[in-house]
C-alpha cells in the first residue's frame, strides 16, 4: 500500500507557446518564458502541509506578481527576495527582485487530487 506520494512535473514554454518538459535552447534578452509545475497526490493517503517551492531561474526575473494556482485546492503565495531565507505574502515593490516563490496549499491534498502553479519570467 502506498501512502502519500506527491508527483511534481515542471514544464516551460516560450510566452504563448505549448508547454513542454524539454529545454528551450534559444532565447534573447526581453523574451518571455512561462513556467508550470503540475502536482498530484499519486498515493492512497491524504498529504498534509503541502508546500511547493519555485526558484526563479538564473538570468531571468519574475515578470509580474501574478502566480496562478489551479486545481483541487486553494493556496497562499509568498515571495522571497533573499534566496528563500524569508518569505512575505506581499509581493516586493520591485517584482524583478523576487528570487523564490512559495505556495502553501490551504487544505489536505487527497489521493488523485492535484493542480498547477504557473508564473512568467523575462530573460535578462
Amino acid at each position: 500500500m502506498i501512502a502519500g506520494n506527491l508527483e511534481l512535473v515542471k514544464e516551460q514554454r516560450e510566452a504563448g507557446g505549448t508547454y513542454s518538459v524539454a529545454l528551450i535552447n534559444t532565447v534573447s534578452p526581453g523574451d518571455g518564458l512561462d513556467y508550470r509545475t503540475t502536482y498530484e497526490n499519486k498515493g492512497s493517503s491524504a498529504l498534509t502541509s503541502v508546500i511547493i517551492y519555485e526558484t526563479i531561474p538564473e538570468h531571468t526575473e519574475l515578470a509580474s506578481a501574478t502566480v496562478t494556482l489551479t486545481g483541487d485546492q486553494t493556496g497562499t503565495v509568498e515571495y522571497s527576495v533573499d534566496n528563500a531565507t524569508s518569505f512575505s505574502a506581499t509581493a516586493p515593490a520591485t517584482i524583478a527582485d523576487t528570487t523564490n516563490i512559495r505556495v502553501t496549499l490551504n487544505a489536505d491534498l487527497l489521493p488523485a487530487q492535484g493542480g498547477t502553479v504557473e508564473y512568467s519570467v523575462t530573460i535578462k
